[in-house]
């Protein structure tokens, strides 16, 4: 395993499943959750609007440690980094979207 991330938008299998193949263990946080974000996720929760983010990242972030949280489809202009606490609520880790690591995502 190369590390952990937390991939959290409206649909995000294709960004699971990519981080998946690549070797990361992956946590979703998706409106979503259809079945097969099953196969490739170690835990994901569902949400109803994009406010909830905050709690949902908080509470998978007491619980693992992430190497990255990457915000996508729908949430991707969204400034997860400004509504968290510092360090996405205590992950230590980055906040990645598209404009900032337009390399990366």
């Amino acid at each position: 395993m190369k590390g952990r991330v937390l991939v959290a938008g409206f649909a995000t299998r294709h960004v699971v499943r990519s981080a998946y193949a690549a070797g990361y263990e992956v946590c979703a946080i998706d409106h979503f959750c259809d079945q097969d974000l099953s196969w490739y996720t170690k835990e994901y929760q569902t949400f109803e609007e994009l406010a909830e983010f905050p709690d949902l990242i908080g509470d998978l972030c007491a619980r693992y440690t992430f190497d990255a949280i990457v915000s996508t489809s729908g949430a991707e202009d969204m400034d997860l980094g400004g509504h968290l606490p510092r360090d996405a609520a205590g992950c230590g880790c980055p906040v990645l979207h598209k404009d900032q690591h337009p390399g990366i995502l």
